[in-house]
């Protein structure tokens, strides 16, 4: 039964089995290449570059141990899907819709796929309001920082979501101080912070109050390190945190030890691109925050 797309009536879909079997309107087919007869003559036409704005698929089955390739191709570039080696057959169903942003592709035993918001033990970051690490807080204190280091706590972003600020709190100033405030990632091989996600910049610890810097960022769900590096001594806001909570998220070197305070010798300037070898000290932990207004 024929359809018709655009101006072209199709019979058939076919894989070339070998090459140039058929030739595709005086163009070698190569192996595997899709192609689709046009109902008369035994005409085919290639699905791929020689159709402008078509898309080439194949199925490649020299691919690594023997699997089969599902194939996209536009111009020199190309997405795969590849089969891995099975006993049974696998069917999967596509949902009836392309979800909403933040939502995760689950399956059912069936083989069904359907959109569901990521289960998460948080209700999601509230516009407006302040966020800092998650670490339970015994009490408020300030903390007198070191010149020329660089600090990081854990942030955890429970859906994906716009950050505006990253900030903390100066409460005793000293002339000519300053900290510069960024992002960065978990490293997944050890747990503490990784690669840079962006430098906010400077803000001035000259005078008390919050301090914050702009920024543009959509985060992914997970976890990040809040970063805060200082030249000069001023005293910031910061936390005496609940010891059986950081054990939990940072660990300690032994198990009666309280020093959770990341930290890092840096001479102040940009932020580094990947954050450096860390310390630990059991100090009171600098309050950093990220909102979105």
């Amino acid at each position: 039964m024929a359809t018709v797309l655009g101006q072209l009536f199709l019979d058939t879909i076919a894989i070339m089995e070998i090459d140039n079997d058929p030739t595709i309107l005086g163009t070698p087919a190569n192996q595997g290449s899709l192609a689709i007869e046009t109902g008369s003559g035994n005409m085919w036409r290639k699905v791929g570059p020689a159709d402008t704005d078509w898309v080439e698929v194949f199925v490649n089955q020299s691919a690594p141990g023997n699997a089969s390739q599902l194939q996209l191709r536009n111009g020199n570039n190309s997405i795969s899907i590849g089969a891995p080696s099975l006993s049974s057959n696998v069917n999967l169903t596509l949902p009836n819709s392309s979800g909403v942003e933040g939502q995760q592709l689950t399956v059912q035993s069936s083989g069904q796929l359907s959109w569901s918001n990521r289960n998460s033990f948080h209700p999601g970051l509230i516009n407006g309001r302040y966020y800092g690490s998650p670490d339970l807080i015994d009490a408020w204190t300030t903390l007198v920082v070191l010149t020329n280091r660089l600090y990081a706590s854990l942030l955890y972003v429970p859906y994906r979501t716009n950050i505006t600020r990253i900030g903390l709190e100066v409460t005793t100033a000293q002339a000519g101080a300053q900290a510069r405030l960024g992002l960065y990632e978990v490293n997944d091989n050890n747990g503490e912070p990784g690669s840079l996600i962006v430098d906010g910049g400077l803000v001035s610890a000259n005078t008390i109050g919050l301090k914050e810097v702009v920024v543009n960022l959509n985060l992914n769900p997970g976890w990040y390190y809040m970063a805060a590096a200082f030249v000069g001594t001023p005293s910031v806001r910061a936390v005496l945190v609940n010891a059986e909570i950081v054990r939990s998220l940072i660990g300690t070197t032994a198990p009666n030890s309280n020093n959770h305070n990341l930290n890092v010798a840096f001479t102040f300037g940009p932020l580094p691109s990947s954050f450096p070898t860390a310390t630990y000290s059991n100090t009171s932990v600098p309050w950093l925050w990220v909102r979105s207004v």
